[in-house]
């Protein structure tokens, strides 16, 4: 149990985060850091809200402090984690996260950084399991189920998919991101009347959103209406400005109808937004266009 003087000080830092004086709330951290040296949530709030302001090797000073003062301190672990992947360590990262679900099986954010960490350094098959875990932890965690959902997918487990999809909207009915996961399962089946009606979907409560907005333009190309498409497009990458799919799907439509200037400049586009286009569709484009990116007007 945290000393009730600790538990008073740990409260008037949260509120100084909350008006935003960062400054005042590591100062008082800081006091109740050195009043109470052996209580590793001190060191971890401090630690905490460094890596906030991006003070991340002081930070990771922090956490170090407070696995001093317990080393079973499975919040530590989870921090020092983050500071550690933030400093380009995966490897280190994923062994801290490991050691924080070891203590806290049921520490759902590790288990969700550790899968992060894991698809990073192309693991899907063990990032399932993390997010197995979740759900198993809390039935209702939307993300996991949508995560799931998009593994599957992504290993051709069509059918799993759906179902994980299918679990994301019915605990959250406007979870975009399981929306659009189903309608890329039926764009892989030329199923363009059921893409349409998948975005359309997220359109009615999310009317900008990107995604959305490119899926609703591919069912429209497929149906034989470049125009609208086009403007689906072109309204993704306005509300986007790094929407790649948005730009690769314009340019592509443009070269398709004989215009090969405005393709590249879809890619022109891009490249000023810092967009990185797929190595594999330029050279697609080059083909369809017969130029390269440097033979292009404005090139």
């Amino acid at each position: 149990m945290i000393h009730p003087e600790l538990e008073q000080m740990l409260q008037a830092a949260e509120e100084m985060k909350h008006r935003l004086h960062y400054e005042q709330a590591l100062r008082c951290l800081e006091a109740a850091a050195e009043r109470f040296s052996d209580v590793p949530e001190a060191h971890v709030e401090i630690g905490s809200l460094l890596l906030r302001l991006d003070r991340v090797d002081e930070a990771a000073a922090c956490f170090e402090r407070a696995l001093a003062a317990d080393p079973r301190h499975e919040e530590a672990w989870f921090h020092r984690a983050i500071a550690t992947w933030l400093a380009g360590d995966l490897p280190q990262a994923e062994a801290h996260l490991r050691k924080a679900v070891e203590i806290a099986p049921e520490y759902v954010e590790a288990w969700q950084k550790l899968a992060d960490v894991l698809k990073q350094t192309d693991r899907p098959g063990e990032a399932a399991e993390c997010y197995a875990r979740m759900v198993a932890v809390e039935p209702d965690h939307a993300l996991a189920h949508k995560e799931l959902g998009d593994l599957h997918a992504a290993a051709g487990r069509l059918d799993e998919a759906l179902a994980a999809y299918d679990q994301a909207l019915e605990i959250d009915p406007e979870y975009a991101d399981a929306q659009l996961g189903r309608a890329r399962i039926a764009a892989r089946a030329n199923d363009w009347e059921t893409v349409a009606r998948e975005a359309e979907t997220v359109l009615d409560y999310r009317p900008d959103h990107p995604m959305a907005l490119v899926m609703r333009g591919m069912a429209y190309a497929a149906g034989g209406q470049p125009d609208r498409a086009l403007a689906c497009w072109e309204r993704a990458a306005r509300r986007d400005r790094h929407c790649r799919d948005a730009y690769q799907q314009i340019a592509t439509l443009h070269a398709l109808q004989g215009r090969p200037d405005r393709a590249w400049k879809a890619v022109r586009d891009a490249a000023y937004w810092n967009v990185q286009l797929d190595a594999g569709f330029l050279r697609e484009l080059e083909q369809a266009t017969g130029r390269r990116p440097e033979d292009a007007p404005g090139g």
